[in-house]
């Protein structure tokens, strides 16, 4: 009898335990043509590191990855076949695009979604942002930068 009610009681606290969280992105709407809003989560101690982080994932999903549960077929798949295809110079520019004062162009609202950051398997904490991306512009200066092909030639 008391090993039922201990193994109860190690059940209850295991269920009840604070699961860490991975970093997520997911696509809410598409706004006007060449919009979209995503929900993304960024890693950092400090909500603008989160959210630097958070526009660093999600354009890095749009180029390399795609978002296979979009109902969008632009972002279902990727914007670059095959990143192991690219060559140094390539992946350099694609990089310069999505890094520092440049990245920023591509998003035109951010907002904090979660006040409360949550933890990920590491202990890092990561916070939730709404962000509303210009694809197009970024789709547009990666084929310029010749990262990507241009697109209907």
């Amino acid at each position: 009898m008391k090993n039922t009610f201990f193994y109860c009681c190690l059940a209850t606290l295991l269920s009840c335990a604070v699961r860490p969280q991975t970093q997520s992105i997911q696509l809410l709407s598409k706004e006007t043509v060449g919009f979209f809003s995503l929900q993304c989560d960024g890693k950092g101690d400090s909500r603008s590191e989160a959210e630097t982080d958070a526009k660093r994932f999600a354009l890095s999903q749009i180029l390399y990855n795609g978002l296979p549960n979009a109902s969008i077929s632009d972002l279902r798949l990727p914007l670059v076949e095959d990143k192991n295809k690219l060559t140094t110079s390539q992946i350099a520019s694609a990089n310069r695009l999505m890094d520092g004062e440049s990245m920023n162009r591509y998003f035109t609202e951010v907002a904090w979604v979660d006040q409360q950051p949550m933890k990920t398997a590491s202990g890092e904490k990561m916070q939730r942002f709404r962000m509303k991306v210009n694809y197009d512009l970024f789709r547009k200066d990666l084929e310029n930068q010749g990262v990507v092909r241009k697109f209907g030639l």
